[in-house]
């Protein structure tokens, strides 16, 4: 399901925008631009509660990158030069 207000744009899964048109040109301007939805208060909780977790899921990550660049490097063979993805568990023990 596509969700969109009566411009066309499309908004969150959660949020229709029907309205009609004001024949006020400046109130038609504000509720045009205005994204109507819980963004402006949520976002910010989203952040917060976000940032530290995915700061250390990339922390772990370059720290995975950097093992798994060494031991390519480290082989002087030329076979196999691919970086090997993380398992699933050690993705999890990264949370």
């Amino acid at each position: 399901m596509l969700l969109a207000d009566n411009n066309g744009r499309k908004n969150d899964p959660w949020v229709v925008v029907k309205m009609r048109p004001s024949k006020t040109e400046e109130t038609r301007d504000k509720t045009t631009r205005l994204r109507q939805g819980f963004r402006r208060c949520c976002r910010p909780a989203d952040i917060v509660w976000n940032k530290p977790l995915k700061d250390g899921m990339r922390a772990a990550w370059a720290a995975y990158l950097e093992e798994e660049c060494a031991k390519v490097m480290a082989r002087s063979d030329g076979k196999d030069m691919a970086l090997k993805a993380p398992d699933r568990k050690l993705v999890l023990r990264w949370l």
